[in-house]
């Protein structure tokens, strides 16, 4: 029985015969341009129904915290994956899905890293639509996460570090470089602070991290020096913390100056990120328990806490000669 004859019969009992054939005329016309799939008791139109999908799962995302940067990452890379395949989602087959990340890779070089967050991004979805009980096939089980080589992020030295300072001709991009390493901040929140998010007595702010969660961040008596000298010589009333010519510096803005400065100090390529793991490994090596060091950077997992920390071969050694004798 079809979706036609269901409503006729549902509205039998409501309606008398001069409306029901006048509601049977209004269903022929618009249910017309539609092919209408019954599944799990919902109704799905065909030319609609990966929309449908897709806006649901990202308002899930939304529920459980995830940033807006985030879901509008998953959003341009789901309506790729959708409009290209060219499918009902619940007739993409694990082929489909081979076929598409192997000509992402070709045609846009990408690393197999980059390839791998594509695939966690499509194994979210797709088992989200499974426990939905949209698709019946997880086309993702059979797609396992490709082998790319660790590549561990290099951490600005000490030296680094000052070379970087000396290279700073305002105290605003030296109060910037002092607050990225003593606080640890991913680039993005650090775009995010605004003045009143700092304590200045207790030389202590709260930051909102990744899943939108909260964590307290610590601010050296150098950085917090720095810090006051750069607002005492500001004369405008924005509430951001760090504010260029245009307003609020954007995440872009800090890594262009970060990247500017880098290359006045003969330092190429340097990145915001490499304060973070600049931070994390000196804290290691000054015997920090890695349990503080991981709720300082606000990670989740341990294992991801030390990635960030870079131990050279002869320190590995001496250690190891110390404490083994």
């Amino acid at each position: 029985m079809g979706i036609r004859e269901d409503i006729m019969i549902k509205m039998s009992d409501v309606l008398d015969k001069e409306l029901l054939d006048k509601l049977a005329i209004t269903l022929d016309i618009v249910l017309y341009d539609y092919d209408v799939v019954k599944k799990s008791r919902e109704l799905m139109l065909r030319d609609n129904s990966n929309q449908i999908v897709l806006k649901n799962y990202l308002g899930e995302k939304h529920l459980q915290g995830k940033s807006k940067a985030t879901i509008k990452h998953y959003n341009h890379i789901l309506e790729k994956l959708l409009m290209t395949i060219e499918k009902p989602v619940n007739e993409i087959t694990t082929n489909d899905v081979r076929y598409h990340l192997a000509k992402l890779q070709t045609e846009n070089e990408l690393s197999l890293v980059t390839l791998n967050n594509i695939r966690a991004i499509y194994s979210s979805f797709f088992g989200w639509c499974e426990t939905e009980q949209i698709i019946e096939d997880n086309p993702m089980k059979k797609i396992k996460p490709f082998k790319a080589p660790k590549k561990q992020i290099k951490p600005l030295s000490e030296i680094d570090i000052e070379k970087m300072c000396d290279a700073c001709t305002t105290t605003r991009d030296r109060a910037l470089i002092e607050f990225l390493y003593s606080t640890g901040c991913r680039v993005s929140e650090c775009a995010a602070f605004n003045i009143d998010d700092i304590d200045f007595k207790t030389k202590k702010a709260s930051v909102t991290g990744k899943g939108n969660k909260e964590r307290t961040v610590y601010i050296s008596d150098r950085t917090m020096y720095w810090l006051e000298k750069y607002l005492v010589q500001r004369t405008d009333n924005d509430i951001a913390l760090w504010i260029g010519k245009k307003g609020r510096l954007t995440k872009s803005g800090i890594e262009f100056i970060v990247k500017s400065l880098g290359k006045s100090a003969g330092l190429p390529n340097v990145h915001p990120h490499q304060f973070r793991h600049a931070l994390a490994t000196d804290l290691i090596k000054k015997n920090a328990p890695v349990q503080i060091v991981k709720q300082i950077l606000g990670h989740e997992d341990l294992s991801t806490t030390m990635i960030y920390v870079d131990i050279q071969e002869d320190e590995i050694e001496s250690i190891h000669k110390k404490y083994i004798s």
